[in-house]
Parts: C-alpha cells; structure tokens; sequence
C-alpha cells in the first residue's frame, strides 16, 4: 500500500507529472489530481490502519512499528512531503491506538 501511494504521489503535477505508468494513464490523468491525492493519502492511512491492528501494539512499541515501515527503505520525509514526518506517523500510530 504504502509503495503504490508513493508511485500515485510521485506521478503527480507537483512531481514528476508522469502521463503514464507501466504503459497505463496515471491515476490523476484518468481521476483528476484531487482524487489522486486523496487515494494516496487514503493507502498511506490503510497501510497504518494495518499496522496497528495487525499489530499487539501492547508487546510491540509504535515507534519499533514506524521502524519495520522504515526499514524497508522508504523515509518517511519523501513519503510524507512534510517536515519532522517521523513525528507524524508516531501521533497517527497513537491516534490509532487510542
């Protein structure tokens, strides 16, 4: 989930504007840019959704949980876009635990 999000982002006009990905139109050239942003940041939401609830956040702490994400070589400042991201995605972690 969180590789396609980084694939539908990464295509955008605000990016590479890519018309196309593996031979196919890029999801904002078929959905509109709006729509693509929001299915990105929707898979990147899922992929957390995932996480946690796969995950017995009881034995395993949030931040080992951002880690495993991490350690897949994907950082979360390109994922995100944002600032102190690392920080981000610790508070959605919690924010999911609550």
């Amino acid at each position: 989930m969180i590789h396609t999000m980084s694939l539908i982002h990464d295509d955008l006009p605000c990016m590479d504007n890519d018309d196309l990905r593996r031979g196919k139109p890029t999801n904002h050239k078929v959905f509109g840019e709006e729509v693509a942003v929001l299915a990105g940041d929707s898979l990147l939401s899922f992929a957390f959704e995932h996480l946690v609830t796969a995950t017995p956040l009881d034995q395993v702490p949030p931040r080992q949980v951002v880690r495993a994400v991490d350690q897949d070589k994907i950082t979360f400042p390109k994922l995100m876009g944002i600032e102190k991201s690392r920080e981000y995605a610790e508070r959605l972690l919690k924010v999911a635990k609550e």
